[in-house]
């Protein structure tokens, strides 16, 4: 775990094993305010997050281990700016491939 750093660009990722708590608010981090959140992850059994707009990266305290699973989750329908991303990204390559269609012909 020490030497993550060299696997950094290298398309391999290591997972910790987390437990259920952990694993829950990582994941409420993550998805429930993609708004609020711009990274979240976890380092030697600790919740790190960095908050959109901010430089700086905050310890996950444990009176908020409470607070983040309690939120609802997201409507599916709600577009996050990573989900406008892919969707962009999605209709470019939909678009693309028709245009070569039309070529083709």
């Amino acid at each position: 775990m020490k030497r993550a750093k060299l696997l950094k660009g290298t398309g391999i990722y290591l997972n910790e094993d987390l437990t259920k708590t952990n694993s829950e608010v990582l994941a409420s981090l993550r998805l429930k305010e993609p708004l609020i959140v711009e990274r979240a992850w976890s380092r030697d059994g600790k919740l790190f997050v960095r908050y959109r707009g901010h430089d700086r990266i905050e310890l996950v305290s444990s009176d908020k281990y409470r607070l983040w699973p309690a939120k609802p989750w997201p409507n599916r329908n709600q577009v996050t700016p990573e989900k406008n991303k892919r969707l962009q990204s999605f209709r470019w390559r939909q678009l693309e491939t028709c245009q070569q269609k039309i070529n083709i012909k």
